[in-house]
This record gives structure tokens, sequence and C-alpha cells, in this order.
């Protein structure tokens, strides 16, 4: 039985272990510039939408991801305006219901998905 419960107990810590591996590696392929040219040439549907509520207040934290960066209302209405030249990705979100005005942050993942964070 012993032997069960270490088995157990490494499957455990391995998977915890490599539990945010399709997270973004780095904060530079995240940056401003670079998910803007990401998310003008996506194509696709491999992407996510988080809500995060009440985005603007950091005391709320009971709402919203934590490890989402804020950015300025300038990298904001940029992200935006990226989503807007892919005609595409508007019309996906739209299928989800996602309006662009409300994304409000986005992060691509190592496996070349998005995650859009929406207020």
């Amino acid at each position: 039985m012993n032997k069960i419960a270490k088995l157990a107990l490494v499957a455990i810590a391995s998977s915890i272990a490599f539990a945010g591996s399709s997270r973004a590696g780095s904060w530079g392929m995240n940056s401003g510039s670079s998910i803007e040219r990401t998310i003008r040439s996506f194509s696709g549907n491999d992407f996510n939408v988080q809500y995060v509520y009440n985005w603007r207040h950091q005391a709320d934290r009971t709402t919203g991801p934590w490890s989402v960066p804020q950015r300025s209302p300038t990298a904001i209405q940029h992200i935006q305006e990226s989503i807007d030249s892919n005609r595409t990705l508007v019309q996906s979100l739209a299928r989800k219901g996602v309006n662009v005005r409300n994304i409000v942050n986005a992060n691509e993942a190592l496996d070349g998905s998005l995650t859009f964070y929406v207020r």
C-alpha cells in the first residue's frame, strides 16, 4: 500500500508542476507589440475567453484571475484595434457573445492559442 501512496503522490506533484505549461513562457511574447502582431495574424478558433469582473479594482481579488497583468488604456485600445483588423477573429468572438470593446487584455499560450480577458 505504501508504494501506491508514493506513486499517487508523485503523479499529483507532476500534474501540479506541469499544470501551467500551456501558458506563455515569457512576458516578451505577450508584450504590447508582440501580442498585437499575433492577434492581427491569428486564424482559427483556438482561443479562450475569461471574464474578469471589476477589473479596475485591485482589492477585488475574488472575482477575477490573479495572474492577469493590467494594461494601460492605450494598450487596451491597441489590442482592440488589432482584433478589429482581424475580421475572422471578430466574427468568432461575436459568435461567443464577446464585444471587442469589453476586451481588456489578451495572452498567447505556448501552444499558440489566445486567451482574451473580458470585463
